[in-house]
C-alpha cells in the first residue's frame, strides 16, 4: 500500500521490504532530515512576510507564495514521518496486521 503512495523513482527503494516498518524507515531516511525543524520555522516566516509590492504581477506573486507553502507542507510531512508516535503507530499497525493473518475474523 505505501508503494502505490509515493512516486515511482521510490518506488524501488521500498519494493523488496517485507514489513510495511521496514519500508517506513527507508522512507524516513529517503526524506527526512535533521534540520527540518528549522527549515519549516523559516518557511513559514517567509510565508508571514510575503508581501505584494505595486510592481509585482499578481500571478508571479501568488506562484511564489504557493511554492512556499508546498515546500513547508512537505517539510511539515517529513517532521510528522519521524515522529515516534507516529513510528509507535506503524508498529501497531503491522502488530494488528499479523495478528490478522494468523487468527483471521475471529
Amino acid at each position: 500500500m505505501i508503494a502505490l503512495s509515493v512516486k515511482r523513482t521510490i518506488t524501488p527503494h521500498i519494493c523488496s521490504t517485507k514489513f510495511t516498518l521496514q519500508a517506513w524507515d527507508i522512507l524516513v531516511g529517503l526524506y527526512a532530515s535533521r534540520n527540518n525543524e528549522a527549515k519549516i520555522a523559516l518557511l513559514r516566516k517567509e510565508l508571514e512576510s510575503k508581501i505584494m509590492h505595486e510592481e509585482d504581477d499578481m500571478d508571479t506573486f501568488l506562484a511564489s507564495v504557493k511554492d512556499i507553502n508546498e515546500q513547508l507542507i512537505s517539510a511539515e510531512v517529513k517532521s510528522f514521518l519521524t515522529a515516534p508516535l507516529c513510528r509507535l503507530f506503524l508498529m501497531l499497525c503491522q502488530i494488528l496486521t499479523r495478528l490478522l493473518l494468523v487468527f483471521g475474523d475471529l
